[in-house]
């Protein structure tokens, strides 16, 4: 494909849609990581009350851990172009 003149401005937008695919991609990560430790967080507080913690302990149902990501997660990589 032929840019011409443009080339600068195509690679230029190209840049900026590989960069908000990658927020977009970072958005939906910490979307899902809250959504499961809410629901973590709910079950647990429903195997602790009575009369479920009865039932819960007859069948061996445990508490859910939450989500904690790896050491050094924190930090987005570095994307060179």
């Amino acid at each position: 494909m032929y840019y011409g003149k443009y080339e600068y401005f195509c690679s230029f937008f190209c840049k900026k849609i590989i960069i908000d695919q990658l927020e977009g991609t970072e958005n939906r990560i910490t979307y899902a990581r809250n959504l499961f430790n809410d629901q973590a967080q709910t079950y647990n507080a429903f195997i602790h009350k009575f009369p479920s913690n009865v039932i819960a302990s007859m069948f061996g149902f445990e508490r859910k851990r939450y989500f904690k990501s790896e050491e050094g997660a924190e930090k987005a990589p570095k994307v060179e172009f």
